[in-house]
């Protein structure tokens, strides 16, 4: 037997689909897996470095197929409230921020709407704490933003400013912005808040990377590349890090497509299109890739703007994005373009959207098109989407009763809605239809494990509420293969997610036995070790 560069042996071995019976080690040579099977196979072989799993997990690298690595990273490197316990450590943290730093503008991200009153922060809150700078802190959900007095009056936002078809400003009893603005609103002055340059977005895509191989994903979706909402194009950002050898994973790029593609000749669209892929591809010697454009269909239950076939509990239901009609000509060219569609729909009415512009897609050219997010999901539509061939991009650490879903989904949606039709994970697995997973980083955690276990438990470890729908749990199996094999096939990665004879060593190793443990807690998993290529690149 010829030398390897690495052996993992002593591990319960998940290939991408299944637990392999009889199968304990995995040999790697030049990157690709060369072995697959018993301890006594490899009696007397030699490696470069052998691992002794301990009886824990080996398994394909996690690909994240809807995630916004850039954007995550840059947070971490600003003002981060993402794990602030409360309105109070929140205001904390940016006033200690801004002692600390001396930029014009102060940038962040993480707060949550759960950790202020009904009439939720306000722009004083920020002049006292940051001594009447221009603050702009994005909220964790990146459906609203948060800023101070200073930060208005350079956006030019003042009484006088209209609310945008597509969005709004909080305001206070007397008219004024009270210093939050929302979903389109987010637009209003953004060209006076300064954006990362390429070097910083660089440096937040390899910040990222860490974290995400620290618990065990090699690939990624980014969900949205392209000028939105305040971020800049992060193509170059991409090229740099590769360009500088920092950029190891595989990244995929979901293509953003802005709001007026409609009003224009869809062959033009499409055009456009495949020069941004060409662009986005043409560096990294394979690890960039942009196979699938995104389309935001609405917005999130929370503040209202989810797309919902009946009204809210409290407010009539917001209109979608975009139309069939007019969607659905773009969508046919991207589609001969060889361009799959990655919907953002939330609300029942944004899926039947999508399932319509997909029928019209597959005139043209039939591809594998995905759903993401899929919070209300209409039973009808359910048939429809396994026709279709559609797969389902689940977030599954949403699917529980956590504070957010309870104080803010439930008094929207009315119980039925909110009991019945709720992220209906094993629905779609019985129907058929492809499932893959991914995290919608920096909205919540990126541990594909913290995920698992809730989609395996419908309830989020710590809490006492009880679990959302159990009936819509899936295996621990199922969910492993979505956010492996599945996740890979969504963003053409025929090499990953899969360990098999010469496949790519993509490859993570937990630190337990995950089957061998109760659902209830499988939240505790870490990651072991990571390898890209057969070459580590994490080990706690």
């Amino acid at each position: 037997m010829g030398r390897t560069d690495l052996i993992i042996t002593n591990a319960r071995v998940f290939d991408g689909s299944t637990v392999l019976a009889d199968v304990d080690t995995v040999a790697v040579t030049e990157g690709r897996i060369s072995g697959v099977g018993a301890a006594a196979d490899y009696t007397g072989a030699t490696a470069v470095e052998t691992v002794d799993a301990d009886g824990a997990l080996l398994h394909p690298g996690f690909t994240d197929a809807h995630v916004h690595p850039a954007q995550a990273g840059i947070e971490l490197l600003e003002c981060d409230l993402s794990t602030a316990a409360d309105g109070t450590e929140v205001l904390r943290r940016v006033g200690d921020y801004a002692a600390a730093h001396d930029d014009e503008w102060l940038i962040g991200a993480g707060w949550q709407l759960t950790h202020f009153d009904a009439g939720g922060p306000n722009a004083q809150m920020l002049d006292d704490v940051a001594r009447g700078r221009p603050v702009v802190l994005t909220d964790a959900g990146h459906h609203a933003v948060w800023l101070s007095s200073e930060a208005m009056r350079r956006m030019g936002i003042d009484r006088t400013t209209s609310d945008p078809a597509d969005g709004w400003l909080s305001r206070d009893a007397g008219g004024n912005p009270s210093g939050l603005v929302h979903e389109g609103a987010m637009e209003i002055g953004r060209d006076r808040i300064p954006v990362p340059t390429p070097e910083r977005v660089a440096d937040g895509i390899t910040e990222a990377q860490r974290v995400l191989f620290e618990v065990g994903v090699t690939g990624w979706q980014d969900a949205i590349v392209g000028d939105y909402a305040g971020s800049i194009d992060s193509t170059l950002g991409y090229h740099i890090a590769a360009r500088d050898g920092r950029l190891r994973a595989r990244a995929t790029a979901a293509l953003w497509l802005d709001r007026d593609a409609v009003d224009r000749d869809p062959r033009e669209v499409a055009a456009s299109f495949v020069e941004r892929r060409r662009r986005f591809e043409s560096v990294g010697d394979g690890l960039l890739t942009a196979p699938a454009v995104k389309v935001m269909l609405d917005g999130v239950v929370e503040a209202r703007t989810a797309a919902m076939k009946e009204p809210y509990t409290d407010a009539p239901s917001a209109h979608a994005h975009f139309l069939p009609e007019t969607l659905g000509p773009v969508a046919k060219e991207l589609a001969r373009a060889g361009f799959q569609m990655h919907f953002h729909a939330i609300g029942d009415a944004a899926l039947a959207i999508a399932l319509d512009v997909v029928a019209q897609a597959h005139e043209a050219q039939r591809l594998s098109h995905h759903v993401a997010h899929l919070q209300i999901v209409d039973p009808a539509d359910i048939p429809r989407m396994a026709d279709l061939g559609i797969t389902a991009n689940l977030q599954m650490f949403w699917a529980c009763n956590d504070e957010q879903n309870v104080s803010h989904c439930r008094p929207a949606l009315g119980d039925h809605r909110y009991l019945t039709t709720q992220f209906p994970f094993a629905s779609f697995h019985r129907a058929g239809i492809p499932l893959a997973a991914g995290s919608d980083w920096p909205v919540t955690t990126p541990d594909p494990w913290a995920a698992i276990a809730v989609a395996v438990t419908r309830r989020l470890a710590g809490e006492s509420e009880e679990p959302l729908a159990p009936e819509e749990a899936i295996p621990l199996e199922v969910a492993l293969a979505a956010y492996t094999s599945g996740s890979a096939d969504i963003v053409r990665d025929v090499d990953g997610g899969r360990i098999a004879l010469g496949a790519r060593a993509d490859l993570a190793l937990t630190n337990t036995d995950p089957f061998g443990l109760r659902a209830d807690e499988l939240h505790t998993v870490r990651t072991r070790a990571t390898w890209v290529g057969g070459v580590p690149v994490f080990s706690a």
